[in-house]
Formats: C-alpha cells, structure tokens, sequence
C-alpha cells in the first residue's frame, strides 16, 4: 500500500528508450507500490537522450497504465536543478541525501562489528562502525550520481584531486566526465595520499586542489590535511559523513527524521586507551590505510 514517486538517473549506461523504460518495469515488479509520478534526473547535456525515452511508445504506455505524470529534472554544471530550486532550495539536497542514503545501505556501505571483534581505522581511534566508501562504489551509474552531488564543489580551474584512498578515484573521474559533457575542458589529475599515513610524506599541490575523503565520522582526516598541507578547508570535501555535522560532505548520512529518515545512528569512537569495546573483551581489527582493509 506503500506510495511514492519513482527517481530514474539516465546516466552514462548506454540503453535505448525500450531497455530504460523494461528497467523501471523490472523495478516495479520487484517493489510492488502505488506509484505517483515518474521523476527522470539527468544532466543537461543528456536532454535529448531524455526526450527520446519520454516520447517512446513504451513509456507513454507504462505512463498511462500507472496512470502518472512526468517529471524532467535536469542539472546544470553546478549540480542545481532549476525546476525544483525554485521551489525549495533545500529540495534538491534532501533528494539527493536520501538516494544517496539509500545506495549506501543496500551496498552495504556502513560495517558493523560483531560482539567478539570491533574496528581500529587508521586514525588509530576504535569503533564498532565504519563507512568503506570501496563497498558503495560499484555501479557506473550510482557513481555518477554521487559525482553529481560533488559538482558544487569542483570549480572549472581545478588542477589536482586528491583521494584519501584508490577507491574513489572512480568518483573524481565521473566528475571530470560530467564537467566535459558540460563543455569545460578539465584535465586535473586523480592521486591518491594514502590517507593519514600517506599524508606524512605526500606533497601535494597548494592551490587548485581537491582533497577528497571517502567518509569521516569526526572530521580529523580534513584537520591533519589542512595542517600538513597548508590548505583551505573549502578545498577538502568527504563523499560521506556521519555524525561529522560541521564537515563539508556530499552526503550526510546521519538519521534525522524527516530530513532523512533512513539514514544511520552516529557511529560513536574511542581513543585506543580508553576503548570501552576493548573493555568488554572485544578484540580490535586494525584497518589499512589505502584500502580501509582489515589487515593481516
């Protein structure tokens, strides 16, 4: 009996109007619901792919079958969609916290620990939680749409990205893939520092830098980078926070109903010496730094 309205990205998947349209049917078929409306979401430059899908015998057909309208919402270089930001400026934010909520939990992006073991991550703090941004990042088109939250805070002079781990170069790449699609001709490149032990020997560059963390809990990464790098903290931006409310992030995971009403409880850490996990009996598994890994 559950209602909603159904959010289809056409991203860099290349599908005919048919193949798109028996995708949103498979879905149906899978999450029985009533349906009211269809939202398409897509960068500008991708309008005509948009249109040919909308003017397709077999979505006017699933349109009228569902008995629902269509909704286009198309963003610009900055990442903002004119028909809803007219609106509500904090619409489009909360839209995409949610879906990008949503592709965190069903990739299984947030770990939990067992009663018997809990996590040492490479800030040597522990924790019975931690997001591993690598789990999330597994869908072309989910990527794209994380790069789509990123664009406000990429401007078109930047030169160098860097990532705390491999993991999410693929996130900066989709960003410089929608900046070309836009017409902004970018070649900034994509390293990784290695997170806090790569920070203590890396020397990256001051001015037109991105440094971008996979996810942060407590904002300490951001601070360590500012004080070995001498940078900006406009130019440090995490993919994903929880519980790190003051940090720059595309999306805030954080359970805040009925801003986000599916996100995650705060992930709660503890200094290696005073860990109540530890306390308990629990055993700690350190994790790598490149790869938020456990380690041998």
């Amino acid at each position: 009996g559950a209602t909603a309205d159904v959010l289809v990205y056409v991203g860099v998947t290349a599908m005919g109007p048919a193949e798109v349209v028996a995708q949103i049917k498979l879905f149906l078929d899978q999450h029985p619901r009533k349906v009211e409306s269809i939202c398409l979401i897509a960068p500008k430059f991708r309008e005509p792919t948009v249109a040919t899908v909308c003017a397709c015998d077999d979505f006017i057909q699933l349109k009228a079958r569902l008995g629902v309208e269509t909704h286009l919402c198309l963003f610009d270089r900055h990442g903002s969609i004119a028909v809803i930001d007219a609106i509500d400026t904090e619409l489009r934010p909360r839209m995409l916290r949610r879906i990008l909520t949503e592709i965190v939990r069903s990739r299984h992006g947030v770990l939990g620990a067992s009663g018997a073991v809990h996590y040492a991550k490479p800030s040597q703090k522990h924790t019975d939680q931690f997001i591993r941004a690598g789990n999330v990042l597994v869908n072309s088109v989910e990527v794209e749409m994380i790069a789509w939250g990123c664009l406000p805070h990429i401007s078109d002079d930047v030169g160098f990205v860097y990532t705390d781990t491999g993991a999410i170069n693929v996130v900066a790449t989709a960003v410089r893939e929608l900046l070309i699609g836009f017409g902004i001709t970018t070649t900034f490149s994509v390293d990784s520092f290695g997170s806090y032990k790569g920070l203590e020997s890396f020397a990256g560059a001051r001015n037109g830098s991105i440094w971008l963390i996979s996810a942060t809990t407590s904002g300490n990464l951001a601070k360590k980078i500012m004080e070995k790098q001498g940078v900006d903290e406009r130019q440090i931006l995490s993919l994903f926070a929880l519980g790190a409310q003051t940090e720059t992030a595309v999306c805030h995971l954080d359970q805040n109903d009925p801003l986000n009403p599916g996100g995650f409880p705060r992930i709660h850490s503890h200094p290696p010496d005073d860990c109540a996990l530890c306390r308990a009996g629990s055993t700690p598994l350190w994790l790598t730094d490149e790869q938020f890994l456990v380690s041998d």
